[in-house]
């Protein structure tokens, strides 16, 4: 199979993927909230990051013997069985534990494919390849949302687990078909993750973009969790929250791969980086001193959210990827759990602040503003990748 081919099934699985994620993500917070009977849904998020952490440096090993293309295939059969068993098991302890089970196997299944990624793309192109691959994602995770207030509303939560079944067996199929012949990674150290942390934590650069995904995990671990609560506070339905969700993603579409373009070609990611922190910012403090608002509102000052996080997601990519080659799997992983701490980190504050102050849930975006501030002030002394440009 030709690199261009094997490109395009890794689009497509990316898109069925990201579909499948924001299916499934989006509809967890009120699910939680119905199993446990409780708003506080914190210390779930927080077992999960803590979790994937952890796995994240056990992939390390598994990776470096088995084989990235053999790696990602296991999980994905995982996923499909889990998902089997909770369309029989929704609404219980069983069904929770397999809801948690798949949120923790699919976050790593994610990273997986972006190491499979890596191994097709050089540092002229990453722009493009990356760009291309974020927004073959949130082209899928758009329609997941909505989706899922359907799904929800006729069929109940045993129908979302029946289409994870379904679309991670469609992924599996073409990932058979694709990635199977990359059969080890080869130049991958068998050292331990203290000292892999230690290696790569001694690249400014690696720092700096690890610090803007940090960063910019915080935010996205406030808005999943915590904006579908104050919606449903609000009086909006899931299909309502649904609907909104869905219309505040199209910014990721449209933007992530022609911002890609541009930083190979013309501006870099530096410029672009501080804009899209400056609008996360503003978004926040406007939805802390928001008044209860129309859906026309909410959508207007979420979506602008997602401009500044859509700049943010792609350009932070790009500044890292433009530094590591295919067989730097120990600074991509390092990297890549920047989503567990970021949620794990956002997790523990939140917990805390809603403890002293339970009557509001606005006080995690207050502080979540403070933290996209740091991130404007890394991403004005980082420096623009001059690879490509003329």
């Amino acid at each position: 199979m030709t690199k261009k081919a094997v490109l395009l099934f890794l689009l497509a699985q990316k898109c069925i993927m990201g579909y499948a994620v924001g299916l499934f993500l989006y509809v967890l917070s009120p699910y939680f909230k119905n199993v446990l009977n409780t708003s506080d849904v914190s210390g779930l998020f927080l077992g999960v990051a803590t979790a994937t952490l952890f796995a994240l440096f056990f992939m390390y090993r598994i990776i470096a013997y088995s084989g990235r293309g053999q790696f990602y295939l296991f999980l994905l059969l995982l996923v499909i069985i889990a998902s089997s068993v909770g369309t029989f098991s929704a609404y219980s302890w069983l069904g929770l534990s397999i809801a948690l089970f798949i949120l923790i196997s699919t976050t790593i299944a994610t990273i997986a494919l972006d190491i499979i990624v890596q191994a097709f793309s050089t540092d002229a192109e990453d722009g493009r390849v990356y760009g291309a691959i974020l927004s073959a994602g949130n082209l899928g995770f758009l329609c997941g949302p909505i989706s899922a207030g359907y799904i929800v509303a006729h069929f109940t939560m045993s129908g979302v687990f029946c289409a994870l079944v379904v679309l991670y067996s469609i992924i599996f199929v073409s990932a058979l078909l694709s990635v199977v012949r990359l059969k080890h990674i080869h130049h991958v150290s068998r050292m331990r993750s203290s000292a892999l942390i230690h290696e790569v934590w001694q690249s400014a650069w690696f720092r700096r973009a690890y610090i803007m995904s940090f960063v910019l995990q915080c935010f996205y671990a406030v808005m999943v969790v915590y904006m579908p609560l104050i919606l449903v506070n609000q009086g909006f339905s899931v299909q309502q929250i649904g609907f909104i969700f869905t219309l505040i993603l199209v910014p990721f579409v449209i933007i992530e791969y022609p911002a890609g373009i541009l930083a190979d070609m013309f501006f870099g990611e530096r410029e672009m980086l501080i804009g899209g922190f400056l609008l996360m910012t503003g978004s926040l403090l406007t939805i802390v001193f928001m008044p209860p608002a129309s859906a026309m509102a909410w959508i207007i000052v979420l979506a602008i959210s997602r401009v500044g996080a859509a700049l943010v997601e792609s350009m932070s990519d790009v500044f890292f990827y433009k530094h590591v080659k295919c067989d730097d799997i120990g600074a991509i992983l390092v990297y890549r759990t920047a989503y567990s701490t970021g949620l794990l980190v956002t997790m523990m504050i939140c917990a805390i602040v809603l403890y002293f102050f339970p009557v509001s849930l606005f006080f995690p975006f207050a502080i979540m503003s403070a933290v996209t501030i740091i991130g404007v002030g890394v991403a004005w002394n980082i420096r623009d990748t001059d690879i490509v440009r003329k």
